[in-house]
């Protein structure tokens, strides 16, 4: 843990501040890199110290060892021009951080032939070799001064690493060149299930597949739309089909598919008359039969766009009624509340979002009404059954104001009166699937031993007994409170078991770096401990202590820490082979420099946990969000160790880094990555915290968790 002391006087003591400056961050952690230039004029004030040495060793080499110390010197030189570009280069920019790494690239390649020469000696060159020498000795006085793009530092890597292949590979006339680079791994995300189509209760539709050229051409000449918009939607169709079968023009093809099934969006919500009166129907209509006229010919696109542009917003809330999955029928029963949203494009845009609420609602009700296995027993199914009619009213009265939406009634519905009933049908289905599993919550609680005993059962008995009443009242938000707190601290003490659980493999070692001298026995006694103490406070007042149950909360949040630091560590021990990949420059030693300041506040955080010690999670949250990208990013990239294992190594591996290009290449926030942790590094070995506390931020803020 990194101290400073400030003293600081009074008129009437000293007082010593004690300022964790690395743990300190402001409203807003700023997310950009500090400058990287104090740390790469040190390498390159490096690279001088060695090239002045070699150079002043010229007079005292033997003649047949004159051309090995100008390929040494040359070397240095080239790191010495890629490292000048980086320092000259925008911040940041995609030309500093290919400088940045082409510099480590030749970096390494000198280290890696010093090695070899070491250990195997140096060998005699062939006469091509000699040649490449002479090649690339040239090419070090023809660096161009300035570099405007990175296309321009890939053809100076190629033109540097040509000659070093042929230097490197003695003996080999067929020189085959590999890329050095894994493939890009892509792992498939889960989604979230779809919104169940219909109310009430109908089977989830599955996603859409992607409509093709032909569905929508076919399509074009069916939808019931005006006849001058139905013309220009088949004439876009048959100019998108004839450009498609055209070679060398995909990029047209693409654009006109685009506005294509854009058009048909729109087109369908038109048929369906979905959001719009009569009156607006024709103006849309008129709108987007010009916009894709216009859109057809190359000369008038841009004002085709702005026109399609313009009926966006349409297309938007015709694309978040879709996703609702609502049958036609009961779609067409809020006809007018579609409508409403159209012609009131701001407050519309909030309805909508209550109207997808009130969907899902629906949905959740209907799901827990069709399960059989309901386990609202006893004293519970009576209040449950009053709460689901009160469901059912707040759901019936959404359904019949939102008819009225926008009509010349003498009393209209008013959208912040229809927010009401949708939070009234929260607060039932959210107290029904409490009281469905309230005998589990209330078991699993028993389990931490609360005093009073029987204390929790008489207090849900007593709160049960108003859940279901009409209106407002003190007693029925102190229910509703109760069970919510019962709910929530039995939800967060069988989410950290589980936690625990997924971490109970977490090796011995890192259990030890990060969970503090007293272990993981003392945590795990002491969330439990609190977990019994809020029990029983529940038991005893109907209340809990905040600050303790954030404090509980936390423990979670530390499990998920020590694994994902578990699994950080089991790949750090394997990331030097990721250095042979070509835009990987990150060392072993980085790391571990950046990591050891999170082991600390990290374990200080258990060991705090156990005595007590909030100040100390306090910290470690606050460190957690840029660790924990940190880890993440060392996570992911360990899947590519396989892939890495398989790419060739030594000094003519090293020479095929620079053949392989950046330009518009895969990878980048890898490259972006081994600058940033290579200034944090930097910054750390230097004590600057304030600038090594910004290179995190900023590596977590473009790598993400």
């Amino acid at each position: 843990m990194r101290f400073r002391l400030r003293f600081i006087a009074s008129a009437s003591a000293v007082a010593i501040v004690i300022l964790a400056s690395s743990l300190v961050f402001a409203a807003a952690a700023p997310t950009t890199l500090p400058s990287p230039k104090p740390m790469l004029a040190d390498r390159s004030r490096d690279l001088e110290h060695e090239i002045t040495s070699l150079i002043m060793s010229r007079p005292d080499v033997a003649p047949d060892q004159a051309g090995l110390l100008e390929f040494r010197i040359d070397l240095r030189i080239l790191a010495r021009w890629f490292i000048a570009c980086a320092i000259d280069a925008k911040p940041e920019s995609e030309i500093q951080v290919a400088a940045y790494v082409r510099g480590s690239n030749v970096l390494s390649l000198i280290w890696t032939l010093d090695e070899s020469y070491k250990k195997q000696g140096v060998p005699s060159f062939t006469p091509a070799q000699i040649d490449a020498m002479a090649r690339l000795h040239q090419l070090t006085f023809d660096l161009p001064p300035k570099v405007e793009t990175v296309a321009d530092l890939d053809n100076a890597a190629r033109s540097a690493g040509q000659p070093l292949l042929v230097i490197l590979s003695p003996g080999k006339s067929d020189l085959t060149t590999v890329t050095m680079r894994p493939s890009r791994v892509i792992k498939a995300t889960p989604t979230s299930a779809p919104i169940p189509s219909g109310l009430p209760g109908a089977p989830a539709s599955s996603s859409p597949a992607p409509v093709t050229l032909g569905q929508l051409s076919s399509e074009a000449r069916q939808v019931s739309v005006s006849v001058p918009l139905r013309k220009q939607l088949i004439a876009l169709a048959d100019r998108a089909s004839a450009v498609a079968r055209q070679p060398g023009q995909e990029k047209e093809s693409a654009a006109l598919l685009t506005a294509l099934a854009q058009a048909m969006d729109l087109a369908r919500g038109l048929q369906s008359n979905t959001g719009v009166s009569a009156e607006n129907r024709n103006e849309i209509e008129a709108q987007l039969a010009e916009g894709v006229a216009l859109f057809q010919d190359i000369r008038t696109r841009s004002a085709g766009q702005a026109r399609l542009d313009g009926l966006a917003q349409y297309r938007q809330t015709l694309a978040r009624i879709g996703r609702m999955n609502l049958p036609p029928d009961i779609s067409k029963q809020f006809a007018p509340l579609w409508v409403w949203v159209q012609e009131n494009p701001e407050a519309g845009q909030k309805l909508l979002a209550t109207m997808e609420r009130f969907v899902e609602l629906s949905m959740r009700f209907s799901a827990r009404q069709q399960n059989a296995k309901t386990s609202s027993v006893g004293p519970y199914r009576q209040a449950a059954d009053d709460l689901a009619k009160l469901f059912q009213s707040a759901q019936g009265d959404f359904v019949d104001e939102a008819a009225t939406l926008g009509s010349n009634q003498m009393v209209e519905a008013d959208p912040q009166q229809l927010q009401k009933h949708v939070e009234e049908m929260r607060r039932a289905i959210d107290l029904i699937e409490q009281l469905d599993s309230i005998p589990q919550t209330i078991q699993t609680l028993n389990a931490y031993k609360p005093k009073p005993a029987g204390g929790l059962e008489k207090r849900v008995d007593n709160a049960v007994k108003v859940l279901g009443a009409t209106g407002k009242s003190d007693e029925r938000d102190a229910a509703d409170k109760l069970l919510a707190e019962i709910s929530r601290l039995a939800q967060t003490v069988n989410d950290i078991s589980a936690r625990r659980s997924s971490a109970s493999d977490v090796p011995s070692n890192v259990a030890d770096a990060y969970a503090g001298g007293s272990g993981l026995g003392a945590f795990d006694a002491r969330w439990r401990g609190v977990a019994g103490e809020l029990a029983s406070q529940l038991a005893a007042t109907g209340s809990m202590d905040r600050g303790k149950m954030q404090r509980l909360g936390a423990a979670g949040a530390m499990i998920d820490g020590l694994r994902a630091a578990g699994d950080a560590e089991a790949a750090l021990g394997k990331l030097p082979v990721l250095q042979r990949w070509a835009d990987w420059a990150i060392t072993t030693d980085q790391i571990e420099r950046v990591l050891q300041p999170y082991r600390e506040v990290t374990s200080q955080a258990f060991a705090g946990f156990a005595s007590g010690n909030s100040d100390q999670i306090d910290r470690w949250l606050r460190l957690r969000p840029r660790y924990g990208a940190l880890l993440a990013f060392i996570g992911r990239s360990g899947q590519y160790i396989d892939q890495c294992n398989t790419l060739l190594s030594g000094p003519a591996a090293e020479a095929m880094k620079l053949l392989t290009k950046f330009d518009g290449a895969p990878f980048d926030t890898t490259r972006y990555a081994s600058l940033a942790i290579g200034v944090w590094a930097y910054c750390e070995r230097k004590s600057d915290f304030p600038n090594a506390d910004a290179a995190a931020n900023a590596l977590a803020a473009r790598v993400g968790q």
